[in-house]
């Protein structure tokens, strides 16, 4: 059974975005700011590259190489940043070094 964290709106803790066992897809943080009309995107162990929303980022700190378990569903809307599906984040969470899940 999973469990559920409540974020409240005045929360920032990157933490609280974690929501269980669904927040299950390793990705890699990428800092594609030195390109027009990039920023952060998220690469998938198999090289894919997803562009999430920018809300994503509001409650967390992204820095190239983070590692992170994310939950998304992909959507249609227009990017500036032509190097990855659009995607929503549904969950994500940073993934320590020491924790053993890499």
């Amino acid at each position: 059974m999973g469990f559920f964290i409540a974020l409240l709106p005045a929360c920032r803790d990157a933490r609280l975005l974690t929501v269980g066992p669904e927040c299950n897809v390793r990705a890699t943080v990428r800092d594609l700011t030195a390109l027009d009309g990039c920023g952060f995107v998220l690469e998938l162990p198999n090289g894919t590259r997803l562009s999430p929303d920018a809300q994503v980022w509001e409650g967390f700190t992204p820095y190239e190489g983070q590692q992170v378990l994310i939950r998304f569903i992909e959507v249609n809307r227009a990017t500036t940043c032509q190097v990855g599906r659009p995607v929503h984040i549904l969950c994500i969470t940073e993934v320590q070094p020491t924790s053993g899940q890499y």
